[in-house]
């Protein structure tokens, strides 16, 4: 976290795109990056928790043939 803090303080820095395995991770980035900061999920098989816990889209192999289903 202590990189990802870093980057916060660069105003050019919007969002990133989160590919970590465990999910509280995407809610970590949220939590600490705060309300207007994007976070885009990575891992298909994580879509609805980072859905749940505000991340504002996805970046994945399936998302493009699923898109109906979301």
């Amino acid at each position: 976290m202590s990189l990802f803090r870093r980057m916060l303080e660069n105003e050019k820095v919007a969002g990133i795109k989160c590919s970590s395995a465990p999910a509280q991770d995407i809610l970590r980035f949220k939590l600490t990056g705060g309300k207007d900061f994007l976070i885009f999920n990575g891992p298909d098989e994580y879509f609805i928790v980072g859905r749940l816990t505000g991340v504002g889209a996805g970046l994945g192999g399936t998302y493009g043939a699923t898109i109906k289903l979301y």
